[in-house]
This record gives C-alpha cells, structure tokens and sequence, in this order.
C-alpha cells in the first residue's frame, strides 16, 4: 500500500534497492529524505539534525502530500485510526538500528520545571535597570508589559530574558542580547526543546483562535492577538506543528517575516489537510519595506490581525487511490 500510494500520488522521487528517496519538503534540500521500503521509517539526512524529521511514514507524507494524517493512517494501516493524542509511546528503529522512542503526542509532555539563576533579575528590579531601558527605548514595550510578561534581565550576560513556560511551569528561556554587535542576539536555555515547546503554549487553552510569531519580541507586541504562540526560530519544528494540530484550533493566523514564503507554505499545505483555516498577517512595511512586527505598537499589531488576510486553499486531481489532495494557494508571498 504504501509503494502504491508514493506511486499513484505522482510526487517526484528517485529509488534505490532500499529506500525511496525524495526532496525534503522542510528544508528543501534535494535527495535528503529517504523513506525505507521495508517498514516505511524516513529521515531527512538535514532535517533530523536540526528539527529531529524522522520516524513513521505518515509524518513524511503529511509533508510530501498534504494529507490529513487521520486518512494516511487508513491508507497505510488498513484501519479507521482516529488521530488521537495520548501519553502512547513508541518503540522504533531509526536508519542507524539503535532504539529511537518517539512519542505520539508533544502537545502533552511532561516537561521538567526549572528556576530562574539568582542573576535573573525582575525586570522592574534596580539590577535589571539597563535590560528595561533596551526594552522601553529601543523596542517600545512599556514597563508594565516587561513586567507582565515576567520579562527578566541577567547584567553579566547582557540579555533579556523570555520565560518559556508550559501547563504552568518554568521550563526554560530564551535570551535577546541588548548589544547590537554581539553575534549570537537569541540563545535558548537547555531546557528549551522546539520539538516539544512553544513560547507562551499556554495561551492555546481555550483559544478559537492561534498566532503564531517567530521571536519572542514580536509574539509580545502581538499580545493582544488570540492564541499568541512564539515558534523561537524561522521555521516551525515537526514538534510544535503536532502541538498546533493537536490543540483542535480550527484557524492559524501567521505573522511570520516578510521573507518567509516557503515556511508560510509548508504551513499552508498541512493545515489544508487538517482543516485549518489560515489567515496571513502583515506588519507595516516600514522603512525598508520589509516589516517587523517588533517596531509596531500593539494596537496596531492588533490590526495587521483584523485585517488579516484568508489563504485559500485549492483542488487538484489525483488519481482515485487518494482521491484528491489539498494544494494551497500562497498568493503573493
């Protein structure tokens, strides 16, 4: 079933005697997913290092295909699997033969909770003076924001700090350098895992809506926008899609960059096999033309939402073994 269904799907692949090998629809990077013919287990050679892409067939051809995930386990399984997200675990082999256990559902992991070091100060703290005048000056929050969101500042490092806090608990953080010239401006703390972790998760529960942002600068300034989630890079790991998916929101508004059309695609073609509306939003051009939402005031953050626009999503044939797949229309990205 699964050699019929890569076949008669017409995506493009070439093969060798052990595996059916694809371009990466995540990284775009050619001949870098290979899918093993034997029991269907993939890996991106690329991926895996960076987002961890690997494990079961439907993962791989969620991305490959645009597929709801429910129907390709149907397809490949034989049965009526409803896509449910539990504690189950899974014991696999990964292409190296080691055990790999993946589990079934980040939505619900239980994370470690961690504390702040003694130098993390309050950002309404003397000690933390310089990190609330980089947040007020420089990037426009007020004070009584910075402290709402439990902004914190460590002075030896230089850094902001963002809480990444899940079901309640501290899991981790991710600080922003105030100095312009330092290299690294993001570093997370060893707790933070994308594949099981988005910024301020929390604001998913009983959300209608979901936002999602790349930086912890631009997910604040969008505070005031439903669901407001923070991806903590470019692109959004295998790990934090499942969370997406598995928070049953039925509409995605993106306010990635500019310059992020393919991400802003892949997104597309996987919330079309879902059932999830997506709706794109744009911060004002700027001086450059290019936008940041961390340069807006909040309220006007508020309104690139309410003036988001609906990517659609269109049809085209394929042939009866999968009926028809969802191929998104991105527009003018």
């Amino acid at each position: 079933m699964l050699k019929k269904l890569i076949v008669d799907s017409g995506v493009s692949f070439r093969q060798n005697s052990v595996s059916w090998i694809f371009t990466c629809p995540k990284c775009s990077k050619r001949e870098k997913l290979y899918l093993r013919k034997r029991d269907g287990r993939f890996v991106c050679w690329h991926c895996a290092t960076t987002e961890n892409f690997k494990g079961k067939a439907e993962y791989a051809l969620r991305e490959l295909l645009g597929v709801n995930i429910t129907r390709l386990r149907e397809w490949l399984y034989g049965v009526n699997v409803n896509a449910s997200y539990s504690n189950f675990v899974v014991e696999v082999n990964d292409f190296f033969g080691d055990d790999d256990v993946i589990p079934e559902d980040l939505f619900i992991v239980e994370h470690l909770e961690v504390d702040y070091p003694f130098d993390y100060f309050p950002i309404d703290d003397p000690a933390a003076a310089k990190g609330l005048a980089y947040l007020v000056e420089e990037r426009g929050f007020t004070p009584a924001l910075a402290k709402e969101f439990d902004i914190r500042y460590n002075p030896e490092a230089r850094r902001v700090i963002f809480p990444v806090i899940v079901n309640g608990k501290l899991i981790g953080w991710q600080g922003r350098a105030i100095d312009k010239n330092t290299t690294a401006k993001i570093l997370s703390s060893k707790g933070v895992n994308r594949e099981s972790a988005l910024m301020f998760q929390d604001n998913l529960k009983g959300a209608k809506e979901l936002t999602l942002l790349e930086g912890p600068i631009t997910g604040v300034k969008c505070h005031l926008c439903p669901g407001m989630v923070v991806s903590m890079g470019k692109s959004v790991s295998e790990g934090q899609l499942r969370i997406m998916i598995a928070s049953g929101i039925k509409r995605w508004n993106l306010g990635l960059d500019r310059d992020a059309a393919r991400e802003l695609t892949r997104l597309c073609r996987i919330a079309a096999g879902e059932g999830i509306e997506v709706y794109r939003m744009l911060p004002d051009p700027g001086k450059n033309g290019k936008g940041d939402f961390g340069d807006m005031h909040p309220h006007a953050a508020y309104m690139a939402y309410k003036n988001a626009r609906r990517i659609m999503a269109g049809q085209v044939f394929i042939p009866p073994l999968v009926d028809r797949f969802s191929q998104v229309v991105v527009g003018d990205v």
